[in-house]
């Protein structure tokens, strides 16, 4: 702190420059601008203070004097205070920043200098204080010296605070602390958790991450706090490791809010979103009228050449199921699919085709229903499509295939029955599937599916549960 040295000394009298084997009667500490008093080497007992520094703290002279070091430190500054000033070397030294506590319980923060004197014939320490707190004034204000240590912090619309490493004491915090976290520089001088208890729980494990990061060296982090009026606000912190002159590891750093930042880039990726669903929408509703289009042409086919309507009504019911799809897409607002209005659709599409009777049973609590994750909905509705079309070629005539769902939305999982009357062909295996399903064991997501067979009672079931990421609650 060479510049910092330079620019005290240049503060102080001459004979204080020289002070160092000097006896008191040549200490003229009056003439100093900057507060300072002198204390006893050894006992650590005040022997003499200047009027700045009894205007600091508070004090008339003959009480100043009746105080040890120890009177002018809040409690949990003692140990530290009492460590610093065991030894003294000699010279000017920088012993860094402290918090003080004036006599009407003020606490403040300083950065003091020390230097070793002999005062009536006994070690002393004559220290130089700089309240950081007070470094600078509005243009009307009285006019006063001001410190080249810490000359922005005051005015900053950031939080700038020091803390202590070992025990994240906090040392300083500027005024912008009421502001942005809504405490007391008082409040969270007592506590030093006082932010902590202001973090959400939804935040709270960033948080601690963070405050274990910056005991290491440089960290970051963005945080939500619930401010005692009530207000949430989000936090970017900032922090840096320093030593002080006593060897004391300090985590310097800054606290901004935010809030208007995020709101601000809530509203662009709400708008980009809102961009997407009208684009996913349009196309959507495009696609689905193809598709349609291309069913119609497959049905007339289909009707000039019977040979062939089996497999083109196959074909168009694919095609139909597909339509389903992009048809519910481009209805929603969001572009997303439940998984009930799916299957619905689905149903319909089929009973169009007049091959049979679909009936789809979904409990009343399934409704709303879960929503398909966007990527799978197309895989996921082909499948459904070619079970449900390989039950109605089973339904006897006057008969009718059934769909049924039972859904967990708590769970975010699903299972849908599709039952019709009949047997298993002897080469199908239940596990399976066979041959004649492998289809809709490759349009199932790998992922969130699972397909069985089985046969009870006169009757084919097919079973397909779905779980996330296929589907998840609508909420």
């Amino acid at each position: 702190m060479p510049e910092i040295q330079r620019l005290l000394q240049e503060a102080l009298p001459d004979n204080l420059r020289q002070a160092e084997d000097e006896a008191d009667e040549t200490l003229h500490i009056e003439r100093a601008l900057v507060p300072i008093y002198i204390f006893d080497a050894e006992t650590h007992a005040m022997l003499a203070a200047n009027a700045a520094a009894l205007r600091l703290y508070g004090y008339g002279e003959a009480e100043f004097l009746r105080l040890s070091l120890y009177d002018i430190r809040p409690a949990e500054e003692v140990e530290r205070t009492h460590r610093c000033a065991r030894t003294w070397p000699p010279g000017l030294r920088y012993s860094g920043l402290w918090k003080h506590l004036a006599r009407d319980g003020r606490v403040f923060t300083v950065s003091v200098m020390g230097l070793a004197i002999r005062f009536k014939s006994r070690p002393a320490i004559l220290a130089i204080v700089s309240d950081l707190t007070q470094t600078l004034r509005l243009p009307d204000a009285p006019t006063a010296s001001a410190s080249p240590v810490f000359p922005f912090a005051e005015v900053m619309d950031e939080v700038c605070w020091i803390r202590v490493v070992e025990d994240d004491r906090l040392i300083y915090a500027n005024p912008a602390l009421e502001r942005v976290f809504g405490l007391t520089r008082e409040a969270i001088y007592a506590n030093p958790a006082a932010v902590q208890d202001l973090v959400l729980a939804e935040d709270l494990g960033v948080f601690l991450d963070y405050k274990a990061d910056r005991r290491r060296g440089p960290a970051r982090v963005e945080y939500r706090i619930r401010r005692p009026d009530g207000e949430l606000r989000w936090i970017a912190a900032r922090s840096y490791l320093f030593e002080d002159a006593a060897g004391e590891r300090m985590a310097a750093g800054f606290s901004e809010d935010i809030t208007e930042r995020k709101e601000a880039e809530q509203r662009r990726l709400e708008s980009l979103e809102g961009q997407r669903d009208a684009l996913v929408r349009e196309v959507s509703h495009r696609i689905k009228n193809s598709l349609q289009g291309a069913t119609g042409l497959l049905r007339r086919a289909a009707t000039a050449q019977p040979q062939l309507a089996p497999a083109l009504a196959e074909v168009a019911a694919q095609l139909q199921g597909l339509a389903t799809v992009h048809g519910l897409m481009a209805r929603t607002a969001s572009g997303r699919i439940e998984l009930c209005a799916l299957l619905r659709g689905i149903a319909a599409a089929a009973e169009s085709l007049g091959l049979a009777r679909i009936e789809v049973v979904i409990p009343p609590h399934c409704d709303p229903c879960l929503v398909v994750a966007e990527k799978d909905a197309v895989p996921l509705a082909l499948a459904v499509n070619e079970l449900v079309m390989n039950a109605v070629k089973h339904v006897k005539p006057g008969g009718k295939a059934r769909i049924a769902v039972e859904a967990d939305l708590a769970a975010g999982a699903a299972e849908i029955r599709i039952v019709n009357a009949g047997r298993l062909p002897p080469d199908i295996r239940a596990a399976s599937g066979g041959s004649g399903l492998e289809l809709v064991r490759m349009l199932l997501p790998p992922k969130g599916a699972r397909f069985e067979l089985a046969e009870a009672a006169g009757k084919v079931t097919a079973t397909l549960r779905l779980k996330a990421p296929v589907v998840q609650p609508g909420g």
